[in-house]
């Protein structure tokens, strides 16, 4: 594992693209990839089903750029990461109050968006998002919302819809996920483009979720056809996979079960 930050910008070109658009790459950046990247020696080599632990909820502040993250962000000292380590501290210390087993992460805040500064909340299942968090009470938040299952009038909340891909770039925390996961959004970027969904799909870096070992690693939120929300998580995922994904998941309600690491185990209607 390393604790050597990346930046966004420049691992984005590492890792392998079978569907063209190859970046002149450095000697360095070569052995980067054969070393944590889609062609590493532990790519395909472990079982995925059932990698991931029974939970029903999964609260996400957006917040900075995955290139600033530290390794383990929610016990930052650092001033300037006082939100998420507030939030997830009020998270541990209410989690036998909270009637759902809750997952907490950060992800990535629009770049130049005052999110990306005050932190909004996106809440799943629910499908929600709160505004401008950083403006109230995060412990009110926590006891209000996640706890009594109320509403809040604290926050300006706007309902989401559509599918929010995550994907894995947690690069201090582990060298694979900071080389895959910025190529997988790059990826999804382009096809999501290429196929006129970018108001329905919408892609961002989050940080670590576990299984280094399984990256890149995805996670799929949003409700299917049948207006059933599904949590879906993938691993093992490289760029070209991207496009099924997105034509089989996204667009057929089919899940890629060669990928298919688990789902949210109790889903809202």
């Amino acid at each position: 594992m390393q604790s050597l930050a990346l930046s966004l910008q420049r691992i984005r070109s590492l890792g392998s693209d079978d569907g063209g658009d190859h970046d002149i790459k450095h000697d360095d950046d070569e052995g980067v990839n054969r070393l944590h990247g889609f062609v590493r020696a532990d790519m395909y080599k472990d079982a995925l089903r059932g990698t991931v632990r029974p939970y029903q909820q999964h609260v996400f502040l957006c917040f900075g750029d995955p290139g600033n993250w530290p390794p383990i962000i929610e016990t930052s000292s650092s001033p300037t990461l006082d939100l998420p380590r507030l939030l997830a501290a009020s998270l541990k210390a209410n989690k036998d109050r909270l009637p759902k087993k809750t997952l907490f992460n950060v992800c990535q805040g629009s770049a130049g968006d005052i999110e990306a500064l005050k932190g909004d909340v996106l809440v799943f299942p629910s499908m929600i998002k709160f505004k401008d968090f950083g403006c109230h009470d995060i412990n009110g938040f926590v006891a209000k919302v996640l706890t009594l299952e109320e509403d809040w009038q604290q926050a300006r909340v706007e309902q989401l819809d559509g599918y929010h891909i995550f994907v894995c770039a947690h690069g201090s925390r582990d060298m694979r996920c900071g080389v895959c996961g910025p190529a997988l959004i790059q990826r999804f970027e382009k096809e999501i483009g290429f196929r006129g969904l970018d108001s329905t799909v919408h892609v961002r870096a989050c940080s670590h979720v576990g299984g280094h070992k399984f990256a890149g690693n995805v996670l799929i939120y949003g409700k299917d056809s049948k207006g059933k929300f599904r949590g879906h998580w993938y691993g093992y995922v490289n760029p070209s996979d991207v496009a099924v994904l997105l034509d089989e998941h996204i667009k057929k309600d089919q899940v890629l079960y060669g990928l298919w690491r688990g789902e949210m185990s109790c889903a809202e209607q």
